[in-house]
C-alpha cells in the first residue's frame, strides 16, 4: 500500500497498522504456548516457525510469479493480502479460550522432567556440585523465594 500512499500522514497511518499487525504475532505465540503442554514447547516452536517461514516463502514466490509471468497488478496482490489477513482475523475470534495463563494466577508446581531436564515453573533446575543445594534459574521462582525470605522475621 505504500505505493499508493501520498504524504507523510498516509505513510504514518500505514506504518501504525503495520506495527499492530506485527505485534499480533506475539499474541498468537502467547496463545499457542498457553494451550500447549510444557513438554511440547520445543516441537510447537519448530512447527510454528517452520509454518511462518514456509508461508513467507510461498507468498513471496507466488507474488513474484503472478506479477512477472501472469502480469497481475500490485493492487490485485494487495487485495489478496487483505483478504488473507481478514480471514485470519475472523478465525482468531473462534479459537477456544485457553484454560491456563502463562503470566497470571500461576500456581507453583513441583519439579518435573522435560526431555531429560528438570523444570520447575518454566525454569531449569540444576544441582550445584559443591553444596548439593538446588539452584533454580527462573525469575518467577527467584522473585517468590526472595520475597518470602524478606517477609520472614
Amino acid at each position: 500500500m505504500l505505493l499508493y500512499a501520498q504524504g507523510l500522514l498516509a505513510i504514518q497511518f500505514l506504518e501504525f497498522f503495520y506495527g499492530i499487525a506485527t505485534a499480533t504475532e506475539i499474541a498468537y505465540y502467547s496463545y499457542i504456548y498457553s494451550v500447549v503442554d510444557l513438554g511440547m514447547y520445543q516441537k510447537v516452536t519448530s512447527y510454528c516457525r517452520s509454518a511462518t517461514l514456509v508461508g513467507f516463502t510461498v507468498g513471496s514466490v507466488l507474488g513474484q510469479i503472478l506479477v512477472s509471468v501472469a502480469g497481475w497488478s500490485l493492487f490485485s496482490l494487495n487485495v489478496i493480502s487483505l483478504t488473507c489477513v481478514s480471514v485470519a482475523f475472523a478465525v482468531a475470534w473462534f479459537l477456544p479460550m485457553p484454560q491456563k495463563s502463562l503470566f497470571f494466577h500461576h500456581i507453583p508446581s513441583t519439579c518435573q522432567r522435560v526431555n531429560g531436564i528438570k523444570v520447575q515453573n518454566g525454569g531449569i533446575v540444576t544441582d550445584t556440585p559443591n553444596s548439593g543445594a538446588i539452584s533454580i534459574h527462573c525469575n518467577l521462582c527467584l522473585q517468590s523465594s526472595s520475597s518470602s525470605a524478606s517477609a520472614s522475621p
